[in-house]
């Protein structure tokens, strides 16, 4: 075998090695291309019916909103809910307040020569015959 038979033989062998491994990759992105153009679909689908529940969910909404408008007059209850959300903080604030003083007056008290668990008690038991409903959650 000549050289010149030799290198053409290599030459035919890594061209045939190559022309393989061309043909595979052309399968495997055939492959590919299926997978994708399958998935696209997929989600164009799921697109689809995301945008028909949207619709429908839309739907639901503006029929509760009208029934909600129908049923009750949110105007008013809403203003009464904020008087009575207002009328309870001041409450708060007064009770502060009261509690305030109240410390102040068992102080003074104690200053005077009093004896402060006996006052504390006064006063924790006057707080309890005032208190009817203390609790200001709104």
């Amino acid at each position: 075998m000549t050289e010149f038979e030799f290198m053409k033989n290599k030459l035919m062998d890594q061209v045939g090695k190559d022309f393989d491994s061309f043909k595979n990759k052309s399968i495997e992105d055939k492959d590919m291309s299926q997978e994708l153009h399958q998935k696209t679909d997929s989600v164009k689908q799921l697109i689809d019916t995301y945008d028909q529940l949207s619709q429908k969910l839309e739907e639901v909404n503006q029929a509760y909103e009208e029934k909600a408008k129908t049923l009750f007059d949110t105007d008013k209850v809403k203003r009464m809910k904020d008087s009575i959300t207002k009328i309870k903080s001041e409450l708060f604030e007064v009770n502060v307040q009261i509690g305030v003083y109240r410390g102040q007056v068992v102080k003074e008290q104690i200053r005077e020569g009093g004896d402060a668990f006996e006052m504390y008690k006064n006063v924790a038991s006057h707080q309890q015959e005032n208190n009817q409903d203390d609790s200001y959650e709104i």
